[in-house]
């Protein structure tokens, strides 16, 4: 947090009143100490205003914060509403790969199995599954893991998920913690306590 307000302040005493780099980071940050809704909204707020400005890139790094604030919520709507919205940014200007961890996938992958929407979850992962042939990103593979995983718990493949649900290498520690929460669901489905626990404690 000190070093996202020295960037802060730094970019505002440069003249860039609006720090929006920097500013996103403690939204970031926000989230990620527990203040998901506060942070979910002022990051809404500000991508309607750069998208209103034409500024479809940076309105979509606020929408990745956004995002990942609603799934810290469990708000599945909210997930799938902030990351349409991002994916239509990114079309406008033809970004196929979305650098950094601004990919509006990430977080659609899962929240579309959680919505029900198990084909339109299946076919995001095959599109996703084949962009990391061609680009491999650690984080990303994590995401598709974590909702390839929930996707098998869905439809009753309780092995299947078992299997998917292993942190890949390179993984941040806050990536494998999430994946290794769904791999306690699908150990506990699958009646497999002791491991459960293990999976959950280590996420922990």
């Amino acid at each position: 947090r000190s070093y996202v307000d020295a960037a802060v302040r730094s970019a505002r005493l440069l003249g860039d009143s609006a720090a929006d780099p920097a500013v996103r980071q403690r939204l970031l940050l926000d989230v990620h100490e527990g203040r998901a809704d506060e942070a979910g909204a002022a990051a809404r707020a500000r991508a309607d205003e750069l998208a209103a400005a034409d500024d479809p890139l940076l309105a979509a790094a606020y929408l990745a914060v956004a995002a990942f604030a609603a799934a810290f919520t469990g708000d599945v709507d909210g997930v799938l509403d902030v990351t349409a919205r991002a994916a239509g940014h990114f079309a406008s200007i033809g970004v196929v790969e979305p650098i950094g961890r601004l990919d509006p996938a990430a977080e659609r992958m899962e929240a579309l199995v959680h919505a029900g929407r198990l084909d339109d979850a299946e076919a995001l992962l095959a599109v996703v599954r084949e962009r990391l042939t061609r680009v491999p990103r650690p984080w990303l593979e994590a995401a598709w893991r974590r909702a390839a995983a929930e996707l098998a718990i869905a439809r009753g493949s309780t092995g299947a998920a078992i299997d998917l649900a292993v942190p890949p290498d390179g993984a941040r520690p806050f990536d494998r913690a999430r994946i290794l929460v769904t791999r306690g669901r699908a150990l506990r489905r699958a009646r497999r306590t002791g491991a459960a626990d293990e999976a959950f404690t280590d996420a922990a």
